[in-house]
């Protein structure tokens, strides 16, 4: 009876720590060095200062962040915060090559009902023990097509970033 005793309040007492993963642990981020977009685009005038690219494969979702420059002209009453450019696309597919290059496929078409169709290509050379000169760790490139129904042509837009090396925001 002693024994049950001391295992029932052992067992009452000692408390189960279930713990959850952070739902951030399966990202990876990259930070954009470079701007190069399409000429045509409704971003090539505009000046940006940062911007971020984050895959998660388990959700499966990539998001390309722009953080456009402020201004404000001169004797002018304007909010002191600009509002970032975000795009988030489905990963539609994940492909390593022979050099270890991991390639996210991100697409998203809604051009069946008068949209357009949105596309990240997102190349993870940090991985590649192939002996070759990659342009920065990650290139991202980003294509728009749609139907310009002003002038009765279609339209295809392609942007092109370079950034950091994707990792986790958790490995330092």
């Amino acid at each position: 009876m002693k024994t049950l005793i001391i295992a029932l309040s052992i067992a009452f007492t000692t408390q189960a720590q279930a713990r959850t993963l952070n739902p951030e642990t399966f990202v990876k981020t990259a930070q954009i060095l470079t701007f190069d977009f399409d000429q045509d685009s409704s971003y090539s005038q505009r000046e940006f200062v940062g911007g971020e690219i984050r895959v998660n494969a388990v959700t499966r979702h990539a998001v390309l962040t722009l953080q456009p420059a402020y201004y404000c002209p001169p004797n002018a009453l304007c909010a002191p915060f600009v509002e970032s450019i975000k795009i988030e696309l489905p990963i539609t597919n994940v492909e390593k090559d022979g050099c270890n290059i991991r390639t996210y496929t991100a697409m998203k078409d809604e051009r069946p009902v008068d949209g357009s169709l949105k596309e990240l290509v997102i190349k993870d050379y940090s991985h590649s023990p192939c002996e070759m000169v990659y342009v920065a760790p990650t290139t991202i490139q980003y294509t728009l097509k749609y139907y310009d129904r002003l002038h009765g042509r279609g339209v295809e837009q392609n942007s092109r970033f370079t950034a950091d090396e994707l990792k986790s925001p958790f490995i330092r």
